[in-house]
């Protein structure tokens, strides 16, 4: 049975990898750390508003607050984690002012 070498199979995703990656330039497939922070920043605004329900001044007013809180504790605003980490915050803030 006339099968082709694994090799061949494997040369032809390759080559469809590397065309692939011809189409797009470097700075398109790798985004800058402050476009990926705006972005998060975006749908953690969206996130407030609607699933913890805040109307859009709130959720701006808490942002900003986060935003102000790590750089008192020098925190790393790209960080994976920083949004996440704001919104339990934010979350935790707003509990301890409603009471």
């Amino acid at each position: 049975m006339d099968q082709p070498p694994a090799t061949g199979h494997l040369q032809g995703q390759r080559l469809e990898y590397d065309i692939a990656r011809a189409a797009f330039p470097r700075r398109v497939r790798t985004p800058k750390p402050e476009s990926l922070y705006l972005a998060r920043r975006a749908a953690h605004f969206r996130r407030l508003s609607s699933i913890h329900r805040m109307d859009e001044l709130d959720a701006e007013h808490w942002l900003s607050a986060w935003e102000r809180e790590p750089e008192a504790r020098g925190l790393d605003r790209h960080a994976r984690t920083f949004w996440p980490d704001g919104e339990a915050w934010i979350l935790e803030q707003r509990t301890t002012h409603q009471t």
